[in-house]
């Protein structure tokens, strides 16, 4: 329902496997968020380490895709997916920001995990691993093609336990559900939140860590000032596609010629309209040009913004948030 022509996403991209894949439209970045990943697009041909993609289906929680009904990682589809992407043949031209290239620490630290046996040293390359959102991805990847011997998960979920969430994210599936960390989910109850007294120091650290930051749409910081009322405020970041202004709403834009133009409208004149996409990039279509144009339903906002974290975590990012935009940090 969501990722074909004319489908419901904010993103367009055609998960379909009668296309081929230069018409999935998948070569591009998304207004949702990066994760931590360096020039990242939907699917990088030959990297699933910058593949947005990829990311989004091997965890729980905040951004995982699909995002409604999947409560569980399939590790076999995981592994089938990191697999299909590197036998993809890679751009040519492409400026490889990755740091998996060759001789890098992760590279090499995934090197010494599939040759070394000596702990120290591999508990030192899982620690080169997880300083990066790619290099965390490798190392979730190989876990779940069943790579790593039992030790190394143990140490992995371990030394990740102090990492930002856009890591900790892909190592959460791998610890036992009962010794999870008790976070929100999908279904927050804004009280569970209010009733609790927020840290701006602490919660200075959960912001400079949040995966949203550099979404297209709005952030939290232009949430709280457009809902000065706590509780509105709140309810607004649980529920951002509630009320969407015009001038924040997705629009798809499908031309005579069939090209599909997905983003904000910045500028719309008699004559052509400016769109400003997923990557930041303005495009102008003339009038004449446009076969349809349709608004999604869905705020740019990433949804379950909240959702990995526990109550005190969101008490503590907002109670920053607030403090922020009166001015008081």
């Amino acid at each position: 329902m969501c990722h074909h022509p004319r489908g419901s996403a904010i993103v367009s991209f055609y998960l379909r496997r009668e296309l081929p894949f230069d018409d999935l439209n998948t070569n591009k970045g998304t207004g949702i968020g990066t994760f931590g990943m360096r020039n990242a697009r939907i699917i990088v041909p030959g990297d699933p380490y910058r593949s947005v993609l990829m990311y989004r289906m091997s965890k729980l929680g905040y951004a995982r895709m699909p995002y409604i009904g999947s409560q569980v990682v399939d590790s076999k589809a995981v592994a089938l997916m990191d697999q299909w992407i590197r036998s993809l043949a890679a751009d040519n031209g492409e400026t490889n920001s990755n740091p998996l290239t060759e001789g890098s620490k992760e590279a090499l630290g995934l090197a010494t995990l599939m040759t070394s046996d000596a702990r120290d040293k591999r508990n030192m390359a899982i620690d080169d691993l997880l300083q990066s959102t790619e290099g965390t991805l490798a190392l979730a990847s190989r876990i779940h093609s069943g790579s790593l011997v039992h030790q190394d998960l143990d140490s992995v979920i371990a030394r990740s336990k102090t990492s930002g969430r856009d890591i900790r994210g892909l190592i959460d599936n791998f610890v036992p559900e009962a010794d999870r960390r008790t976070t929100l989910g999908p279904r927050i109850s804004p009280d569970s939140i209010l009733a609790l007294e927020g840290n701006p120091m602490r919660g200075q650290l959960i912001y400079f860590s949040d995966a949203g930051k550099d979404s297209l749409g709005p952030n939290l910081l232009e949430i709280n000032k457009k809902y000065p009322r706590l509780s509105e405020f709140i309810q607004h970041v649980i529920q951002p596609s509630l009320k969407i202004d015009d001038k924040l709403a997705s629009y798809t834009v499908v031309t005579v010629e069939g090209q599909v133009v997905s983003g904000l409208i910045v500028k719309r004149t008699d004559m052509e309209l400016t769109i400003k996409t997923s990557e930041k990039k303005l495009i102008r279509i003339k009038q004449e040009q446009v076969d349809e144009i349709q608004k999604s339903s869905r705020s740019m906002m990433p949804e379950y913004l909240l959702s990995d974290l526990t109550a005190q975590e969101a008490a503590d990012l907002i109670a920053y948030i607030r403090a922020l935009g009166a001015g008081q940090l």
